[in-house]
């Protein structure tokens, strides 16, 4: 099977990749990239969303109907809805493997799939903060500069992650 998991850099809207996006078997969104706001870019297809702040499961809860799961180490439980929640041990395993205390979500869910899945997951809309978030400027406490580093080490070593670019 193959897996498309879209994250939210704003360079995403420049590329058309919304119908190579809606191809996929199935499509997992991050955050606020869960609203379709372009769907020439970003497709329309959405089978799993994952989210790191429970604020943001009360924002969009009434625009997805699909399973969630809660990307965090922290704010744990949340009763905003049903959802499930990354294993701590995933989030440990990318903390070490990252050699960085606060990976992002798609590092997380990047490093939960790879950990949970033999499918092929194909990456877009991940640029690692070249341009903003399209729906805000927040950055967080991450390094993305590791993350780059480290997403094109796996994709370099593992023929189950692919980063359309």
């Amino acid at each position: 099977m193959n897996i498309a998991l879209i994250g939210n850099a704003q360079s995403l809207f420049s590329k058309n990749f919304g119908k190579e996006i809606d191809s996929y078997d199935k499509v997992y969104r991050l955050n606020r990239g869960c609203k379709i706001i372009d769907p020439k870019h970003q497709g329309t297809k959405l089978d799993f969303a994952y989210m790191s702040v429970p604020i943001i499961f009360k924002d969009i809860l009434s625009d997805i109907k699909v399973p969630i799961m809660h990307v965090s180490r922290f704010s744990r439980p949340t009763t905003a809805c049903e959802v499930s929640y990354m294993p701590m041990s995933s989030i440990d395993n990318c903390r070490k493997l990252l050699d960085h205390d606060r990976p992002s979500c798609g590092m997380m869910v990047v490093n939960w799939l790879l950990e949970s899945t033999k499918d092929i997951i194909h990456l877009y809309g991940f640029d690692f903060k070249e341009t903003p978030s399209f729906y805000c400027e927040h950055v967080g406490p991450h390094d993305f500069k590791k993350e780059k580093q480290l997403i094109l080490k796996l994709s370099n070593e593992n023929s189950h992650l692919q980063l359309h670019v």
